[in-house]
């Protein structure tokens, strides 16, 4: 932090609407938050949360934290209360850094907090006011020497199949994520490269916060994705890099407008979470041009385990070029990858089954689930739960959740393959698959649908007939608005599982 701080002083480090602060400013400030928390008799390697929409707080509270040798945990503004409640009593958070409306819900739930001795709050006036903490520190540097062993921050699972779990990172895991990124950036950004962070920097956006902090680029904050704002910024700012989800580049593709936004300055699409459909990647390379850069990560790796470059994206080619935009691409600079069996044994080329990982920079366990980390760490590899065939150059296509598949009269079908069909469909804009109990075939398959234009239920099932076997179809589809998301913009079919299991309940 220092070191760019005296590398590129007075140059804007970050863009936040109408205010700009210089890398010499953002590290003082930080300095003066980091001697203000000591001086509060936090101690070190206590936990403090991070409740913070995208911003400079976010910035500053994140170094700060680093320069105190206190552990950081992001907490995702849309979580729910009761999931924000969740991770603050599992991880002790004994501070918590927040906007004025995650202070008041915290207010509510103060007393089921027993670790939580104190609440800042961004944009306050009272005395817990983030600006009068901030006024107490001094500007010096801290004199306090991190130990790379020490754990730096704990980041939460999505919990798209349940409880959230801490994913532990140590000081000296943090750097090797940061060495394995920039190798893996492809041409290096610069000073004349602007970062766009229209994602929550406690998510995927959030790993390239540090490579374009070294390397001396400016970064723009947005609070919350608003497609509109997005193309307005990159238009005025002429931003060189961003980093998005699949539904989020939907959502930039409908708003686009080139009689007022020019998008021509964009030299790197990063995107994560899930392949884009056949449609989208025409869209995207007629506006973006051949910039996108699919990135296949998770919480306890870090980005990326793979990556489907640029050059692979392409609107025509040969058959195995074509069939390769389903994938996840192939493995990064310093990460081993094998697809093994359950018993933890590489299985050849083209066969199904888990993803694990061995590479720098991992996680080093879970947060008070020794259990759940021994089982997930196994002799160095992390076992990713995630299903997955590597074909004969290398690569990698994710199936499924291990724990999603669904066994329907003895066949195992994955809801991804499911849900790929049904995206094929010019009258599908979303879909998600879950397993539902069945008195005949043990489980059948149930889709969730939203509609683009009209489409029946009928027409989907023989087109799923067309385009998978017949016994992987859905037997019922239910059309819905919009689907259930995490913050990082993942379907949670936990939740389709229960609404479903409610349903069936009220009809027995």
């Amino acid at each position: 932090m220092r070191w760019a701080a005296e590398r590129y002083g007075s140059r804007t480090a970050f863009v936040f609407g109408d205010r700009r602060c210089s890398f010499d400013e953002l590290h003082r400030r930080s300095n003066r938050l980091a001697h203000a928390l000591m001086a509060r008799s936090l101690r070190r390697g206590e936990r403090v949360a991070l409740l913070l929409d995208n911003g400079p707080e976010y910035v500053e509270a994140l170094f700060a934290l680093m320069k105190a040798a206190l552990v950081t945990v992001p907490v995702n503004l849309r979580l729910s209360a009761a999931e924000r409640r969740l991770i603050l009593l599992d991880c002790g958070a004994a501070t918590a850094i927040c906007t004025g409306a995650a202070a008041e819900l915290l207010a509510l739930r103060r007393r089921e907090l027993p670790d939580l001795r104190e609440v800042f709050v961004v944009g306050g006036t009272n005395a817990d006011a983030y600006d009068v903490l901030l006024a107490s520190g001094s500007e010096t540097d801290t004199a306090i020497e991190v130990d790379e062993e020490e754990i730096e921050t704990i980041r939460y699972t999505s919990g798209t199949t349940g409880v959230p779990k801490g994913a532990m990172y140590s000081t000296g895991a943090m750097y090797q994520q940061l060495t394995h990124s920039l190798l893996n950036l492809g041409d290096l950004p610069g000073a004349d490269d602007r970062m766009l962070h229209a994602t929550s920097l406690g998510h995927g956006s959030g790993r390239c916060l540090m490579p374009f902090w070294v390397r001396g680029a400016v970064q723009l904050l947005l609070a919350n994705f608003d497609a509109e704002m997005v193309l307005q910024l990159i238009t005025r700012e002429k931003v060189t890099h961003f980093y998005l989800v699949p539904t989020m580049l939907n959502a930039l593709l409908e708003r686009f407008d080139p009689a007022r936004h020019d998008v021509a300055s964009i030299k790197r699409l990063f995107y994560g979470g899930a392949p884009i459909s056949e449609q989208t990647l025409h869209r995207s390379l007629q506006v973006f041009g051949p910039v996108l850069r699919q990135q296949y990560g998770s919480t306890e790796t870090g980005n990326p385990i793979t990556a489907l470059e640029p050059d692979d994206h392409v609107a025509e080619g040969t058959p195995e070029q074509l069939r390769r935009l389903q994938s996840a691409g192939r493995p990064a600079l310093g990460t081993e990858l094998r697809i093994i069996d359950d018993e933890g044994h590489e299985l050849p080329r083209g066969e199904l089954g888990e993803i694990a990982v061995r590479r720098m920079g991992m996680m080093h366990g879970y947060w008070n689930r020794p259990d759940a980390a021994a089982k997930a760490l196994r002799e160095g590899w992390m076992h990713t739960g995630d299903m997955g065939v590597m074909d004969e150059c290398g690569y990698v296509y994710i199936r499924d959740r291990k724990n999603d598949m669904i066994i329907t009269g003895g066949y195992n079908v994955y809801p991804g393959e499911v849900e790929r069909a049904l995206q094929c469909h010019p009258g599908v804009s979303e879909a998600a698959v879950i397993g539902v109990p069945d008195a005949y075939w043990g489980q059948s398959v149930k889709a969730f649908v939203v509609r683009r234009g009209y489409v029946s239920e009928e027409e989907l099932i023989e087109w799923c007939k067309s385009e998978i076997a017949s016994y992987k179809k859905p037997r019922v589809i239910e059309f819905v608005d919009e689907l259930p998301k995490n913050p990082a913009g993942k379907v949670v079919r936990r939740l389709l599982k229960e609404r479903s299991a409610k349903v069936s309940y009220g009809a027995s």
